[in-house]
């Protein structure tokens, strides 16, 4: 019969598949093991809060709301990462471990500096790293290498476990 392990289970994206990674991976923090972020859209204060950065890449509130739901009801909700991360924390809660890279010439690179000061302030652990780069999968093709390497792959025992990646 096959086990899932947490710590053999793994969550990742790119751009806003970062989002998602990073929200479901702090969501079911009891299934994932680690989570992996790529250029992650961490944009829900922007959003909230009617940013112009944001304003010219999608076509206003109706895209977002399709996405997020009622805007005034994102942050602190399980849509909202700092949120997620925050409840984990205080209720002492089993963390993922965590991976975050972003390019030095993504747009998003202010929004993951703050994140990753939030999360250093917050006492959660993790991993940030930049480098050259935007929002590419120039930079995604590196830095999800990294994050493999990263991976506790080689702690997998024989049988059916993430830690039999293939390249």
């Amino acid at each position: 019969m096959y086990h899932q392990k947490r710590e053999d289970t793994f969550i990742a994206g790119l751009s806003m598949g970062g989002y998602g990674a990073l929200v479901n991976g702090l969501k079911y923090n009891e299934t994932f093991g680690a989570i992996g972020g790529f250029s992650s859209g961490l944009l829900l204060e922007g959003v909230v809060s009617g940013s112009k950065k944001f304003a010219g890449m999608m076509p206003g509130n109706k895209f977002y709301e399709s996405i997020f739901g009622d805007l005034a009801k994102v942050l602190g909700s399980e849509k909202d990462y700092k949120a997620l991360a925050e409840g984990l924390v205080r209720e002492k809660k089993t963390l993922p471990k965590l991976f975050l890279a972003c390019g030095t010439e993504d747009f998003l690179l202010p929004e993951h500096r703050e994140f990753r000061q939030f999360l250093t302030d917050l006492g959660y652990p993790f991993t940030y790293e930049e480098g050259p780069g935007g929002h590419e999968w120039a930079f995604w093709d590196t830095y999800i290498k990294k994050f493999i390497d990263w991976l506790p792959l080689g702690e997998a025992v024989q049988g059916i476990s993430s830690g039999h990646v293939m390249e």
